[in-house]
Formats: structure tokens, sequence, C-alpha cells
């Protein structure tokens, strides 16, 4: 239904820009891209191609099986990427992306922001608490908030840079972000001190990504 409803938008989207395309991010198990495709199949609005980016060589593999299974009169029209296109023209699909990527994790304490890096000690990875840099301390100072004492939180640094890599290579389209998320009041609530990150794998939700 998710995917009907998107490709439904992607529609409308493609009526309006001749020759348009789709490009996705971090495609997962292909799922989404077939349901959208076999959507737009059955209406007769397919793009001319449908770009993944995908940086994952083993969901890469995934896909491509998932696919061309699926959708073999399509197949050759799906096209993997592993960077940017040039002067895009179309629908551009980030679904649970921005929540992937890097943070920094920081910690206030006695009136100072400290960042968490990562250390190895006898063989084993730990965290070493240090002074934070620079982009950081600018973009939290930037928020206004203040911050209550052992008050952990973590932040992307890396989302405004890759905004803007996106803006630049588009020459005409949309672009749907689908994600999870809060104003800045809201996330770094007093109540919220242990910050948001958490890891997932193999189906299991913990806090310890060491």
């Amino acid at each position: 239904l998710f995917a009907r409803c998107l490709a439904n938008q992607i529609g409308v989207i493609l009526n309006s820009l001749p020759n348009g395309n789709i490009l996705e991010f971090g495609a997962g198990s292909g799922q989404l891209a077939l349901d959208i495709l076999l959507t737009l199949q059955s209406v007769h609005q397919l793009p001319k191609c449908y770009y993944i980016l995908e940086i994952s060589k083993e969901l890469r593999t995934r896909q491509q099986q998932k696919l061309q299974v699926e959708l073999p009169d399509f197949y050759d029209q799906i096209i993997w990427l592993e960077q940017l296109p040039k002067n895009f023209s179309g629908v551009v699909i980030a679904n649970e992306v921005l929540d992937a990527m890097p943070i920094h994790r920081f910690c206030f304490k006695e009136k100072e922001i400290l960042e968490y890096f990562v250390d190895c000690h006898h063989g084993k990875l730990q965290e070493k608490l240090m002074p934070a840099n620079e982009p950081l301390l600018e973009k939290l100072l930037a928020t206004g908030i203040s911050f209550t004492p052992n008050y952990h939180s973590e932040i992307s640094l890396h989302i405004p840079i890759w905004l803007a890599n996106l803006a630049d290579c588009i020459f005409s389209g949309v672009v749907l972000l689908i994600d999870y998320g809060f104003p800045s009041s809201i996330y770094y609530h007093s109540e919220r001190c242990t910050g948001t990150l958490m890891c997932h794998y193999q189906h299991r939700a913990h806090s310890d990504p060491y």
C-alpha cells in the first residue's frame, strides 16, 4: 500500500516530465522498487529508467535477483549506480536513508560539550570522550538549546552535505524523503537524555554499536 501511494504521486510527476526517470537510494531488498514499478506498469506510466544507488554489494545482488525474476520485461531499464548521476530529471526516493547515515555522539558535562570517539584498548573497541570538533559545536550551538548536565545524544553532520550534492545533480524533478523525525526542541528534550541511537541486526534491536 505504501508503494502504491508513492507510485500514484510519482505517476503524476512523470506525466509532467518527458522521459523522466526514478532514482532510489538504498533500495534494501528491492521490494519497494518492485511494487512501485508494478503499480506504474499497471497504469502504463513506467519511467524511462529506474536507477538504484546502492553501496552494499550484498543488497545489490539481492535486488538484481528479485527484480530480474519479477520484472523481466523492464529489467534492462533498471540501472545500478555507484555515484550520483548528472543532470537528473525525474523523481528521487530516499526511504529511511537519512537516519541510517553516520552520526556524531556527544555528551554535555560541566558546561562543556564533549564528543565520543572510538578507541581500541587491548583489542577491543571502546568509547573515548574528547573535546568536540568545531563543526559539531557550531551545529549544536546553532540550535539554541540548553542541555542539562550528563546529557547524551547524537547529531548528523552529513545530511546537509548530502542534500547539497543531491541538489547539484538534479536538472528538474521532485525529491521524496521518507523518514521519522522530530523538531530539535523535542529531539533534544531533557527527558531523552541518552539519545536515540539504535542498532538493528537480524531482526534484533539493541543499543550497543560495538
